[in-house]
């Protein structure tokens, strides 16, 4: 049975990546008869970028209770899930409810590092969960007939770390926090590769299902992506070398602590440079590429791309390469934290985003930027950076935000 009508559930990053993969352009005829849809929480409202006429993404509601999710999935052809990766429960809901429904076809979560990789998902949490998923879908795809599923690693999602900072290179700051010696190699994707793959993949069905594929669009390095960033922002970087170690107990510390979403982050750089866990070796020996015919990407595109994206912040017609421009919340709208010296505010703070940090409470919000210790792992590194005693909280400005605010 051809694939015809797809929903996609979750992550709005991803949903605008795989959606632009699909949308129907002359040079795009495979994907041009498909029915797309996108299923929200009922509070949450969809707007498209510009480039997508207005009847061309159905938008549907439901309470992920099972009944409604079920409802909700009667019809498709294929579900693709891009929800929190570590919410184990929901995912196995949402597959379920597909298979309940008469959905044939299922794509997790995954769009990251090796979830088969116990190294890895024994430290991450969240692909701890997403190796539970996989194995409900292989125990699913057994015992029920015409079930089918793929599971798909296109490695550390490069532009969105370096925009976001998580990687440890901030191109506003010029400065890199590299734990090793750089020279350890890591699979990689951009965003808008990942979106590519999801569209191959539908492509090429029948060839891959029923697995877990490797197609990262690069094999690099930090020491790479270094030189990358240097080229695009015409600047040279400081750079701190610490053992992986360090990452990886400050990232267990920081969740102990109770900040697990930066201790989180910590721990996922941690897989890049941790040549023990051999976490790229799958993409390189098992990469499913060829069958998809997708041509390896370039380190230097994507960095440059991330930066232009970090400069612009993703607005209207500033011709972004992911080509995810909307009014809607953007990824690259994101917490700025200025953190000059200056002689009366050893740390001034400002922010400004139409919806501060997704998932994050004004009060924790606060807590965080008040705790000077938690603020920044990569600043007790950088020589660039200012570094002050715990006890000079700094003075937070709260701006409110407008759309031409965020643009410039």
């Amino acid at each position: 049975m051809a694939i015809k009508k797809i929903m996609i559930i979750g992550n709005w990053e991803l949903c605008l990546s795989i959606l632009n993969a699909l949308k129907s352009t002359p040079g795009n005829q495979p994907h041009s008869n498909l029915q797309l849809s996108i299923l929200t929480n009922p509070s949450q409202w969809l707007r498209l970028p510009p480039q997508f006429p207005t009847d061309a993404v159905s938008h549907q509601k439901s309470d992920f209770s099972l009944a409604s999710l079920e409802s909700a999935l009667a019809g498709q052809d294929l579900v693709i899930s891009t929800t929190a990766g570590g919410d184990s429960d929901q995912q196995i809901r949402i597959v379920d409810a597909a298979i309940a429904a008469g959905v044939r076809r299922f794509m997790p979560h995954e769009f990251g590092h090796d979830t088969l990789n116990m190294g890895i998902s024994s430290r991450i949490l969240k692909s701890a969960g997403r190796a539970k998923v996989i194995e409900h879908l292989q125990t699913a795809s057994r015992n029920t007939a015409d079930f089918e599923w793929v599971g798909v690693a296109t490695g550390y999602t490069l532009d969105t770390g370096l925009i976001s900072g998580n990687m440890g290179l901030d191109m506003e700051w010029h400065s890199a926090t590299i734990h090793g010696i750089g020279t350890e190699t890591f699979a990689a994707s951009s965003l808008q590769r990942v979106g590519q793959v999801v569209a191959r993949v539908i492509d090429h069905w029948h060839e891959v299902a029923n697995q877990y594929i490797y197609a990262a669009g690069v094999l690099t390095s930090a020491n790479e992506v270094l030189r990358s960033a240097e080229k695009a922002t015409q600047r040279e970087f400081t750079v701190g070398n610490y053992d992986v170690e360090d990452c990886i107990k400050e990232g267990e510390a920081r969740i102990q602590r109770g900040y697990p979403d930066t201790g989180m982050f910590l721990l996922e750089r941690s897989i890049l440079y941790d040549e023990e866990l051999d976490a790229a070796e799958p993409f390189k020996t098992s990469s499913i590429n060829r069958l998809l015919q997708l041509e390896p990407e370039s380190v230097e595109t994507i960095v440059a791309n991330a930066y232009h994206d970090l400069r612009h912040h993703g607005k209207p017609g500033c011709g972004c390469s992911s080509d995810t421009n909307t009014t809607m919340p953007h990824p690259n709208r994101r917490l700025r934290i200025d953190t000059r010296t200056q002689p009366i505010d050893p740390l001034e703070q400002r922010f400004s985003s139409p919806s501060l940090v997704p998932g994050m409470g004004i009060m924790s919000l606060l807590s965080m930027l008040l705790n000077i210790e938690e603020k920044s792992y990569d600043q007790q590194f950088s020589p660039r950076r200012a570094s002050f005693p715990r006890s000079n909280y700094p003075r937070i400005v709260i701006t409110p935000a407008t759309e031409s605010s965020i643009a410039t």
